[in-house]
């Protein structure tokens, strides 16, 4: 359930409930000794001025919660976003030589397999890695190209991955990686970093190997 789903659920059983939780409290007992001391002195009835000043303080209290709640729920939210731990052609490489992926995707068959190019599993493991990224399966970040350098690190939108490709020809060790554009191969992004936890959870790979 989203964020925003658990809060209107949070708000509607508080706007029901927390009034008559409240008139039990120590506070509520205070606030009522204070609302009847005020009302002696300015010689008011002291229901009066309890209907009149109740719905306030039930509001108040409810913003507060609320508040709190909201407060609360945007911390979780974002130390639940993955962190970007390796190098995207890191991760690229680690795959290449994990034997399970190898086995599911290198092609076995002669016919078919001499119509393919010779770096076909590079080809086959980008396509995938892409694919997740343009789906919002996994989480990359880099630094934008900018006319005067580069930005900061930042997340890159899964729909800029329909425009944009990592460059894996290069190995890890090897420049800056890079995401360039389909369109003219011009650089995007550099330093492009991807969350391990994602990654090794996709493509089956024990983490250490990221590290």
């Amino acid at each position: 359930m989203s964020s925003k789903s658990q809060l209107a659920i949070l708000a509607a059983l508080l706007g029901t409930a927390l009034w008559s939780l409240l008139k039990e409290t120590y506070l509520a007992v205070a606030a009522e000794a204070a609302i009847e001391q005020f009302a002696h002195a300015i010689g008011v009835e002291r229901g009066t001025v309890i209907a009149a000043t109740v719905p306030y303080i039930a509001a108040l209290a409810i913003m507060y919660v609320l508040a709190t709640v909201a407060f609360n729920i945007g911390v979780r939210d974002r130390t639940k976003r993955p962190v970007a731990m390796v190098d995207a052609r890191k991760a690229f490489y680690a795959v290449l030589e994990d034997k399970k992926w190898l086995k599911k995707n290198t092609e076995t068959d002669p016919e078919k397999r001499q119509h393919l190019r010779f770096d076909y599993l590079k080809v086959r493991l980008a396509n995938q890695i892409h694919n997740a990224l343009a789906q919002g399966e996994l989480v990359a970040w880099g630094e934008m190209n900018l006319s005067h350098g580069t930005g900061p690190l930042a997340p890159i939108p899964a729909d800029k991955w329909h425009e944009i490709v990592i460059d894996f020809s290069n190995p890890p060790d090897q420049f800056r990686n890079m995401a360039i554009k389909r369109s003219g191969g011009h650089m995007a992004y550099v330093d492009i970093k991807l969350s391990s936890i994602e990654f090794a959870k996709l493509f089956h790979v024990n983490r250490k190997k990221l590290s």
